[in-house]
């Protein structure tokens, strides 16, 4: 029988499983046109962090705001060991290390599908077009346990 951290793990490879097929799938039906769904899934999970955890962007800083969302995303939704965002004027990227969803993302550019399924991205994406930054997706690097997400100022 397994323990149950061993439950835990095995639940997490199944959701990533599931998680990539469905992605895959539709990228499959709809191309290019999936990636808007994570404009979506970004602004309901921004919601809830704003409505239910407090979080506040209006009047914050890029800084601020997104060492917050790092830490909601790690201390109370337990995605990972580690968030961070790098401003540097042209871009915004998202470092992400221990995600919970890298298996997903992973497997997804394995298919030579670009893995726009990141709720991290997504969620900080959302968070800086709330804030009045216009930015369009970037490229993602998954190394290891390691991502980059880059989003775009234009």
């Amino acid at each position: 029988m397994a323990t149950i951290e061993e439950k835990k793990r095995n639940r997490l490879r199944l959701n990533n499983y599931i998680l990539a097929a469905l992605a895959e799938g539709l990228w499959g039906l709809m191309g290019e046109a999936a990636v808007g769904l994570t404009t979506k899934f970004g602004e309901m999970i921004l919601k809830v962090m704003e409505k239910e955890m407090g979080l506040e962007l209006a009047g914050e800083s890029v800084e601020d705001w997104s060492a917050e969302i790092g830490r909601l995303l790690i201390d109370e939704f337990d995605t990972g060991k580690e968030l961070y965002l790098e401003d540097t004027g042209d871009t915004i990227t998202v470092h992400a290390g221990g995600c919970m969803f890298q298996r997903a993302c992973s497997s997804l550019q394995d298919d030579g599908i670009p893995p726009y399924i990141c709720p991290v991205r997504a969620i900080c994406t959302a968070a800086l077009r709330r804030t009045g930054e216009k930015v369009r997706l970037g490229e993602v690097k998954i190394v290891g346990d390691q991502c980059t997400a880059v989003a775009e100022r234009f």
